[in-house]
């Protein structure tokens, strides 16, 4: 799609390149014009697949196994909600960050609607998290979970 190379260069690309895919593949339909343009193919050559990662959101995991699995000691609940703020390495996560926080505000939330709050942040911020959140607010870092995306769907 570069505007500024020279016709032997396009027509390079496309003998070389593009009449050989078998398949683009992309991660959205959304991107099938670009993907077609971009790599000089046919729209049926291009594919979308997703991403690999994302897979996990499929599958059937047993909420309750692995939770009960991870922690002994969890109240009844309905439902559960992941929080992961994204880590950035210039600043430190401020977890609950509004001015009008109330610890107990939110506990009596989640109690009464039954529900629980999982946080995953990065490792290296794990000194960041009051532990005293409450028993409805659990960490699930990496000791607990190694890897978030393989239970992600449970949430």
């Amino acid at each position: 799609m570069e505007n500024n190379i020279s016709k032997f260069t396009q027509l390079y690309f496309k003998y070389i390149f593009s009449n050989n895919y078998t398949y683009i593949l992309t991660t959205s339909k959304n991107l099938v014009p670009i993907m077609k343009e971009s790599f000089g193919v046919l729209e049926e050559k291009v594919k979308v697949w997703g991403q690999p990662r994302n897979d996990a959101i499929f599958r059937k995991n047993d909420r309750s196994k692995i939770l009960d699995s991870i922690y002994k000691d969890l109240p009844k609940y309905e439902k559960i909600a992941l929080y992961a703020p994204t880590y950035r390495k210039d600043t430190s996560t401020v977890f609950f960050p509004f001015e009008d926080f109330d610890k107990d505000e939110l506990n009596n939330f989640l109690e009464k609607n039954k529900l629980i709050i999982f946080i995953r942040c990065h490792q290296s911020e794990t000194q960041n998290i009051n532990r005293e959140l409450g028993e409805r607010i659990r960490v699930i870092n990496s000791d607990k979970v190694e890897e978030i995306m393989d239970i992600i769907n449970i949430f």
